[in-house]
């Protein structure tokens, strides 16, 4: 089954919490999604690659074979749970910049009850 919709959320973190997260699908921008929201993105037939970026820095590439329509996608700041480590940031935003944001597949039950916002997104 072709997936023709993309679920994506990002979770209340401290770093980035003002920023906007940038979302491409085979380098077309498709939208932005802020902290504690969940988007969902339209799949046009042939698409292979989702990316998050935020000014120079972004995520590495995640590949959407295997997945399918109500499968979720979580961006995430990379450093987040790090921020006590001195200059944390900007080792990530100068030296990992294609690590900044991490996107991992995830549960969608696991995000029943946390208050996500839900935010329409007709693009793409």
């Amino acid at each position: 089954m072709r997936l023709t919709q993309l679920t994506v959320t990002r979770p209340r973190q401290y770093a980035d919490r003002v920023r906007a997260y940038k979302m491409f699908l085979d380098g077309q921008l498709v939208g932005e999604i802020r902290a504690n929201q969940t988007v969902k993105v339209n799949v046009p037939p042939g698409v292979t690659r989702f990316q998050a970026k935020v000014d120079w820095c972004m995520s590495k590439p995640f590949f959407l074979d295997g997945l399918s329509d109500g499968d979720v996608i979580e961006t995430r700041n990379s450093f987040s749970h790090k921020l006590w480590i001195p200059f944390i940031p900007i080792i990530y935003s100068l030296f990992k910049r294609d690590e900044y944001i991490a996107l991992s597949r995830v549960d969608a039950a696991s995000l029943i009850g946390e208050g996500r916002d839900e935010v329409p997104q007709k693009i793409a």
